[in-house]
């Protein structure tokens, strides 16, 4: 780790200890009062920290994903013999209340682990409660990689990280001088600022440069404007990064405003949201695969979701399953201890997660490779070779 990053990571720790440092007090003076989930005889709880409406449009899919694996391990006689329950708890403003929740999940209700969040943002906190509460939390949603880096043993993240992306769309390009020159169109929202940071570092190490950056609002709503101004400096590649709603758009405008060369960014580029937003500009959009889709186990999960939700799901819902999954299994592992279900969580399995492989390293990141895949009839697919970028 350089110098900036460590100063970095240690920055953002800081300013999420203090703000959730008194969420936390906060959460604990609430539980105190306030109502809490009734426990159930024989039942084992996992927080959940994110949306637990299945019409959200940034948690939906995963919450889907979660409901569906506890559906599973309660019909299969669920944790060693208890069912398991999710417990949720959520905040459009995760600062302003959704911490609080999460410290009821961990002093009150009862939970044995999290299960959060959705993004880096979220999560950041949910590692804050973990570090003050000695409780696991694992994340299905943050790519960000200083999640990992702020020492806390706990903090547990399924995806690949923005840094391993950008290595392999970096990878990528450099082998193919003519899709440069590149630029970059990244959002203000943390998560986009941070997908930044780690993409500009992953060019510079395969000697490439982004020959101009633009940056729009979270929401995008000025995608027209920026596309416009991209579009004038004649790139041959754009990287994209932002949410998956934001994305959509501004992939639509980079097409409506005639660019007719690569579309490439983050892995939110492979989510239902941005396909449908994008509309036709999302055909053949250069996505890194943080799961296998042509994996037999994913194409089952595919088939269970659809059955269960009448709906195509995308890796957010397998994240959440596997997140579920994973931590059901170290629980049980455990013996419902906390402190043991840590260490359970580390020794995981490789194997049987729906996404990929999960080998988690010393700082609880998911050592699974990225590959790049591309968008094909609405779907993605594995990138077969440089021709599909074309």
């Amino acid at each position: 780790m350089t110098v900036r990053r460590a100063v970095a990571a240690a920055c953002i720790a800081c300013i999420a200890v203090c703000a959730a440092g008194a969420a936390i007090a906060a959460g604990v003076a609430a539980a105190e009062t306030g109502a809490t989930a009734a426990a159930r005889p024989g039942e084992v709880r996992l927080g959940w920290f994110g949306p637990s409406d299945p019409a959200d449009p940034d948690g939906g899919m995963f919450w889907n994903g979660a409901t569906l694996a506890v559906e599973e391990i309660n019909r299969a006689g669920g944790v060693t013999g208890r069912s398991l329950r999710l417990i949720p708890g959520w905040s459009e403003n995760p600062w302003a209340g959704g911490v609080n929740r999460v410290a009821r999940m961990v002093y009150d209700d009862g939970v044995v682990a999290v299960i959060g969040s959705i993004d880096g943002t979220a999560t950041h906190l949910a590692e804050q409660v973990a570090a003050k509460a000695l409780v696991a939390v694992v994340s299905p949603g943050s790519t960000d990689p200083t999640v990992n880096l702020a020492g806390v043993p706990w903090m547990y993240s399924l995806l690949p990280g923005d840094d391993v992306q950008a290595r392999a769309v970096a990878s990528y390009l450099a082998g193919d001088p003519g899709r440069h020159p590149i630029a970059l169109v990244s959002a203000t929202d943390h998560d986009a600022r941070t997908a930044a940071t780690a993409f500009r570092a992953g060019f510079r190490a395969a000697g490439l440069a982004f020959a101009a950056a633009f940056e729009c609002a979270a929401d995008a709503a000025d995608a027209t404007a920026v596309a416009g101004m991209v579009v004038a400096g004649s790139p041959r590649t754009v990287v994209v990064l932002a949410s998956a709603a934001a994305s959509g758009r501004l992939a639509a405008a980079l097409r409506a405003a005639g660019y007719d060369g690569v579309i490439t960014g983050g892995a939110n580029l492979g989510r239902r949201r941005f396909i449908s937003l994008a509309g036709a500009a999302a055909e053949g959009a250069i996505v890194p695969l943080v799961h296998d889709p042509g994996a037999p186990r994913w194409r089952a999960f595919v088939r269970a979701y659809a059955a269960r939700f009448g709906a195509e799901p995308d890796f957010t819902a397998g994240a959440a399953y596997d997140a579920v999954r994973v931590t059901a299994d170290a629980a049980g592992r455990a013996d419902f201890d906390r402190g043991r279900l840590l260490e359970m969580v580390r020794t995981t399995a490789p194997g049987g997660a729906v996404t990929g492989e999960i080998v988690f390293d010393r700082l609880g990141r998911n050592r699974r490779p990225v590959r790049l895949g591309v968008v094909r009839d609405a779907h993605p697919e594995a990138l077969a070779s440089r021709a599909d970028m074309h």
